[in-house]
């Protein structure tokens, strides 16, 4: 991929979608400057908007001058010249996730002349590429950020040939014994004789952890180190929708009562 220069983002601190964004260009080593609107007056003289809370906020603006107004995370990587469409019909092989697995799997099959294509959802490195020091992967035995390794990785698949589609995930598959076919969530088809899906772990978060969503008619209690019977003994002196989530490090595990 070719040399980024330094961009600055501008928006509100909280902001869900200057989150989204600030975490994609630090996951993908891009140098960029955050810019935290406090006020109005700021707001106005810095970039001619009506206050921090602007709908065209959260603004992006890219070395050249050239301005985007709420941009999304492809849209960003589309500007980058990041986002492509894949060169070829079919490929050898197609590897879905760009962590830790999904670069190893890619520099090992492009190493061996196999025409490789690597597909990942939102930022090369995984989950792993989050993290300030990983000391457990091998080669390493002081320590490596998730963000040099999945960028040392990236490079090394690249040099080898190796073909990244980033910002795409996939949708729907069909597997035979001869090849599979993959749909991603732009109508794109991969094609290849061998698909290995390296796409990690996605938690499950309860309906209380959920971003964006508004806790009504209900109250949240934390036990004091309650153990499951007393904690539910307790739940039962209260009235009304609430939830009690007991958290307790003595306790064997956590207890949610509804």
């Amino acid at each position: 991929m070719p040399k980024v220069e330094p961009l600055r983002l501008y928006g509100k601190r909280g902001c869900p979608s200057a989150y989204a964004i600030r975490d994609f260009l630090q996951r993908s080593d891009i140098p960029f400057e955050w810019i935290e609107l406090r006020d109005n007056e700021y707001a106005r003289n810095e970039l001619g908007v009506e206050n921090v809370d602007d709908a065209r906020l959260p603004i992006c603006i890219f070395n050249g001058g050239t301005r985007m107004e709420r941009p999304t995370v492809r849209q960003i990587t589309e500007k980058l010249g990041w986002f492509r469409n894949p060169s070829r019909s079919e490929y050898d092989l197609a590897i879905y996730g760009a962590g830790p697995a999904g670069l190893s799997a890619s520099v090992y099959g492009a190493s061996e002349g196999l025409k490789t294509v690597l597909v990942e959802r939102f930022a090369v490195g995984g989950q792993a590429g989050t993290s300030p020091k990983i000391e457990n992967y091998l080669g390493f035995p002081e320590g490596i950020t998730g963000a040099d390794l999945a960028e040392r990785a990236r490079e090394q698949a690249l040099r080898f040939g190796a073909e990244l589609l980033i910002h795409r995930a996939g949708v729907r598959g069909e597997f035979t014994p001869c090849n599979g076919v993959v749909e991603l969530d732009d109508g794109t088809k991969i094609i290849s004789r061998v698909s290995v899906c390296a796409t990690g772990v996605e938690y499950r978060r309860p309906w209380l952890a959920e971003r964006g969503q508004t806790v009504r008619r209900r109250r949240l209690l934390w036990g004091r180190g309650e153990r499951g019977p007393a904690l539910r003994q307790r739940a039962r002196g209260h009235r009304g929708d609430r939830q009690f989530f007991g958290a307790s490090l003595t306790a064997p595990r956590p207890t949610l009562v509804r």
